[in-house]
């Protein structure tokens, strides 16, 4: 039975040696340390080149679409200042002058409007 202990216990100390704290064991952290920098290194390297593409799409995409807003909003302020000139020069008066001073406005459809004082 304790032959089966220590047993155990040697094969623990295989697995997990005891490195006493000498500059051998500072030696052997700072590669345990250079050796995770190099690991995080290779993952950020790795997720860069797996999720950066997805980002720039998404970046393009998003861009594509404020062009598309931008273009559509200038469309719009075009069309409805287009809108707005062809209701001006629809709606021209034409004033005529009356008697005692009114006025009698004239728009382009031929209807008459005396509220107008020009």
């Amino acid at each position: 039975m304790m032959l089966f202990a220590v047993t155990l216990n040697s094969i623990s100390d295989v697995i997990t040696p005891k490195i006493p704290n000498t500059r051998l064991s500072e030696a052997y952290s700072g590669r345990i340390i250079a050796t995770r920098k190099a690991r995080l290194m290779q993952f950020r390297e790795n997720w860069q080149n797996i999720c950066n593409p997805h980002f720039e799409r998404a970046l393009r995409l998003k861009r594509i679409v404020e062009e598309i807003q931008k273009t559509t909003k200038a469309l719009i302020i075009a069309g409805s200042q287009t809108r707005d000139e062809k209701l001006r020069q629809c709606n021209t008066f034409m004033h005529r002058r009356m008697t005692a001073g009114q006025t009698c406005c004239i728009n382009s459809l031929g209807r008459c409007w005396q509220h107008c004082r020009a």
